[in-house]
């Protein structure tokens, strides 16, 4: 009971330690890369359905509801495919967190234009007159190939920016305070997604409505989300950095397997130069000279060496001038 009485006791200082809130300030960059990119997600998604089913006329496709099924359908097949071929065997463990979220991103911001120039293509190969209301019909199997095409390489890049902004709230955090990071940075994303969906829905319904010039006609919720998606890749190139990449946890850890390493070093250097200067002054080689007396510490790094020599024995006293200590070096 006392050892449980312990780790309680443990637990809740490392939960109200300020190393948290530290931590938590750490993430706060990626945390909100993560809750901007939601958003756009978000909205885009909502949104993109009720493109589909807009009227040609009004820049949509005109599609029915069955059909719209059946893109979206066909698009989480395709997504599946590349997710367990093309990531597991081409992306991990080449590239880094950061790198594929800016990447991903910039990639999706490209993507994310296609459709507006789809339903131009569609409208001028069928006509307006064959879907002049919404959800009338059916458009013909190149728009199909192009729409399911588009949607499953826009899906695949999304999800593996949201991948890799994971990764990189989770590395920049300890095991410890994970949990919390994490927490927070799921509260707050939750508000954007919540506004994402109307934000979404309401530009697509102005967009459609208005006889405004470009970018502010149809097209305008397709160059408002590629804003945002450049708007993440620009931050994450700008803030985020390699160090995103690795676990604190094993930073920390490599830290201070490199302290004592270094410590040893330099001891053994000053233990060196005691050495070599007492039998210098002796007029002896260096490796006639062995020292009484324990070990130099971590402490002796700088090392101020007097000699002094003895006529009636074979005795050198090595002093360090910091403390006024001395140690016997004798002559064999």
């Amino acid at each position: 009971e006392a050892d449980d009485d312990d780790d309680d006791d443990q637990s809740l200082t490392t939960k109200d330690s300020p190393e948290s809130s530290s931590y938590l300030r750490n993430a706060r960059v990626p945390i909100a890369i993560y809750c901007l990119f939601s958003f756009a997600q978000i909205a885009y998604d909502e949104a993109y359905p009720l493109w589909l089913f807009a009227p040609v006329e009004k820049g949509g496709l005109g599609m029915s509801a069955a059909s719209i099924g059946v893109v979206l359908a066909l698009t989480a097949v395709g997504g599946a495919v590349l997710q367990l071929t093309v990531f597991p065997f081409v992306i991990a463990g080449r590239v880094g967190s950061t790198r594929l979220f800016r990447d991903a991103t910039t990639a999706a911001a490209a993507v994310i234009l296609l459709p507006p120039f789809i339903a131009g293509r569609n409208k001028r190969q069928v006509g307006a007159h064959h879907h002049a209301e919404s959800g009338s019909g059916s458009p013909p199997l190149s728009t199909w190939t192009l729409l399911v095409g588009h949607n499953v390489c826009y899906r695949f890049l999304a999800s593996n920016a949201f991948t890799a902004i994971f990764v990189c709230i989770n590395n920049s955090a300890p095991r410890a305070v994970r949990g919390k990071v994490n927490g927070v940075a799921m509260a707050l994303a939750s508000a954007f997604k919540a506004a994402g969906p109307t934000v979404g829905a309401s530009l697509l319904a102005w967009s459609l409505g208005n006889d405004l010039p470009p970018p502010f006609h149809t097209r305008f919720l397709f160059v408002f989300t590629c804003c945002l998606f450049a708007t993440c890749a620009g931050i994450a190139t700008c803030v985020l950095g390699p160090r995103f990449d690795r676990a604190v946890d094993d930073v920390e850890a490599s830290t201070s397997k490199k302290g004592p390493a270094a410590t040893s070093t330099s001891t053994t250097s000053s233990e060196d130069a005691a050495t070599v200067a007492a039998a210098a002054a002796a007029g002896r080689p260096s490796e006639d000279v062995t020292t009484d007396g324990p070990p130099p510490t971590a402490d002796d790094h700088d090392v101020v060496v007097v000699v002094v020599a003895s006529d009636d024995d074979d005795v050198v006293t090595a002093a360090d001038g910091d403390d006024e200590s001395s140690s016997s070096v004798t002559l064999v």
